[in-house]
């Protein structure tokens, strides 16, 4: 669960925007002057927030907004749980889209900002004097924007990287997490326990691109050094070889099980419900190693 903190720049948004509609234009023009000072005087504002979040994330997430109306009294947030980038994408085009939006994830980053389907934060950003740089690093700003337009704001990130049960590799006799795929294939298989009649006992990893916890293009992508985009702004998904050769990889991986056979483990072991629960499949020594943030 994210703890309160890495939450606060959806708070952030919400001061950013109280006068304005945030996803699909038609905003009030931001005054030049700071109007968030709680000890002036304020009309009542009331903004709607859809999320990602369901409980017990979703709980969490309204004691940080609690403490945000606390603080700005003149402001409602009337926050609505379980709403995926689809949900927003329809709201967008049907004209009832929410006041601010929070995703899990900025891949459409650079559709929302080149199309203006978010609006653009930085006249809101500029008339509360808002040093963004100092606050989030650059990173963080690159991947919610798009070409100079800054129509999201990160809320929280994750650090991705490989998990791995030292006891595990200590009795694999591997000496420490692997540096090319190649290597992870070969740790992977000394990792992997079988029962008796040749089913999974333990996984040394889970590929399943439809089913792991984390296992997503997106990261993949990362550890490849796979391009999204070209110069011209162009998606390379298709055209970018390392695409191609890390799904090739995932893919070998799941051959070597017994992609049949993987399922069949994974489904019988709670599947994909079991990641944020005390069912864990890398928490409870079922697999060994696990791509995570």
């Amino acid at each position: 669960m994210k703890g309160k903190h890495a939450l606060l720049g959806t708070v952030a948004a919400i001061a950013l925007l109280a006068a304005a509609c945030t996803a699909g234009g038609g905003g009030a023009t931001p005054s030049t002057t700071p109007t968030v000072n709680p000890s002036v005087s304020h009309a009542p504002v009331t903004i709607t927030l859809w999320t990602f979040f369901t409980n017990p994330e979703f709980k969490e997430f309204n004691t940080v907004i609690s403490d945000f109306e606390q603080k700005y009294p003149w402001i409602t947030v009337n926050t609505v749980p379980g709403k995926d980038d689809t949900a927003v994408l329809n709201a967008i085009h049907s004209g009832t889209a929410p006041d601010v939006a929070q995703e899990g994830i900025p891949d459409n980053a650079a559709e929302y900002c080149s199309t203006n389907a978010y609006l653009d934060l930085r006249p809101y950003i500029n008339a509360d004097h808002v040093n963004l740089k100092s606050l989030v690093p650059p990173g963080a700003l690159a991947y919610t924007s798009y070409k100079g337009n800054q129509c999201m704001l990160p809320t929280l990130t994750d650090a991705y990287g490989l998990y791995y049960n030292t006891d595990m590799f200590q009795k694999a006799g591997i000496a420490g997490p692997p540096k090319t795929y190649s290597e992870f294939l070969e740790d992977v298989k000394k990792l992997t326990q079988l029962n008796a009649d040749g089913s999974i006992k333990v996984a040394g990893f889970l590929p399943l691109q439809s089913g792991d916890y984390e296992l997503a293009n997106f990261e993949n992508g990362v550890y490849s050094n796979a391009q999204w985009y070209s110069a011209d702004g162009e998606s390379q998904l298709a055209t970018d070889p390392r695409f191609a050769q890390v799904l090739q990889f995932v893919k070998s991986m799941a051959d070597w099980f017994g992609y049949d056979k993987l399922n069949r483990w994974f489904a019988g072991h709670g599947g994909e419900d079991t990641e944020f629960s005390p069912s864990n499949l890398f928490e409870n020594q079922k697999v060994a190693m696990d791509f995570d943030g």
